[in-house]
């Protein structure tokens, strides 16, 4: 019998001890779980929204140039060293000796390939900058999506570290809490309340924090990106192959098969001016100064034609999003 009513006892105050934590810290997590959920989404994003055909097309085809011109820099320096030519070292063992003919060639052709080689990585800043942002914003879409599955687990952390630091915040530990505090008049607890809001806040923050970091990661989001914008540039290659009838010469490293890369800036003006339909008017303001400074083409001066032609194009295209913003919020 005396076992059964120590049970019963027990029991009794574990009820009241569950009850009263609940009580108090049930609202908290309510309101944080209702708040990041509030910011996220249900199904994982679709990184086709974020990922533009034309311009990983074109991205693709500059670096396929590299390539080539890479591997074309390696035949000129193995052509020299099997026919004999020194490197000179007054230019550190970059071009050959100039005495003969053929290191006269070879130097011309290291030249022009050096040439190239900057062209192509001038046109490449721009595009790779875009395509960041543009993966930028798929990173934050994951991030939404793992936003309310994260909620769960730190809710019972939260809850548990609360707990734990209302009872040993408590002079007599349990049995104080279970003897003084009841559903109908909690705050008698209050000398310990401050110290287990503020650890399970912790508590909740930290392990939310760590399980949103944990299924981004286990997403494989970086991954799933990047195919997806490869199977994209080759799909639109195909499609532009067929537009044209023929397809471009294999190996081709000139400018002429770089596609110039096109939007409609009434359509997409916050796409080419790099911030979100939403923005404000200083936001706009400030992204369209932040762009016609990267592409003036007085930045590109005396950098060869192809590239100052390239910049009047994406100066035109800016300045045409900047008034389709304009038209749009009337500003």
């Amino acid at each position: 019998m005396g076992i059964f009513i120590i049970g019963f006892v027990a029991i009794y105050f574990a009820i009241r001890l569950f009850l009263t934590l609940m009580f108090l810290a049930a609202p908290a997590l309510v309101l944080a779980s209702a708040a990041t959920s509030s910011l996220g989404r249900d199904e994982f994003p679709e990184p086709d929204e974020f990922v533009d055909p034309h311009l990983e097309s074109l991205l693709k085809q500059i670096d396929d140039a590299l390539t080539v011109l890479s591997e074309a820099v390696n035949e000129y320096y193995q052509s020299g060293e099997s026919n004999g030519i020194a490197l000179t070292s007054k230019s550190n063992g970059t071009r050959f000796d100039a005495r003969k003919s053929l290191g006269r060639q070879l130097n011309a052709a290291l030249d022009d390939a050096a040439n190239k080689i900057a062209e192509y990585q001038s046109l490449r800043v721009p595009y790779i900058d875009r395509r960041q942002s543009l993966k930028e914003q798929y990173y934050t879409e994951v991030k939404k999506w793992a936003r309310p599955k994260s909620t769960g687990a730190a809710n019972w952390v939260g809850a548990i570290v609360f707990g734990v630091t209302l009872i040993a915040s408590l002079a007599t530990g349990i049995g104080d809490l279970a003897a003084n505090v009841v559903v109908a008049n909690p705050y008698n607890a209050r000398p310990g309340l401050i110290a287990g809001f503020i650890a399970g806040a912790l508590g909740y923050g930290i392990t939310y924090y760590a399980v949103m970091r944990t299924k981004i990661a286990r997403s494989n989001y970086s991954a799933v990106y990047e195919e997806r914008a490869a199977f994209l540039a080759k799909l639109n290659m195909a499609e532009t192959t067929d537009a044209q009838g023929q397809p471009d010469e294999p190996g081709a490293t000139g400018s002429d098969h770089l596609k110039e890369f096109q939007d409609d800036p009434a359509e997409n003006w916050h796409v080419i001016l790099n911030v979100g339909a939403d923005a404000t008017i200083d936001q706009i303001k400030a992204a369209y100064r932040e762009a016609i400074k990267q592409y003036h083409p007085d930045n590109f001066e005396g950098r060869g034609r192809k590239i100052m032609d390239l910049a009047n194009q994406e100066t035109r295209r800016i300045n045409a999003a900047y008034e389709a913003a304009k038209d749009l919020r009337q500003f």
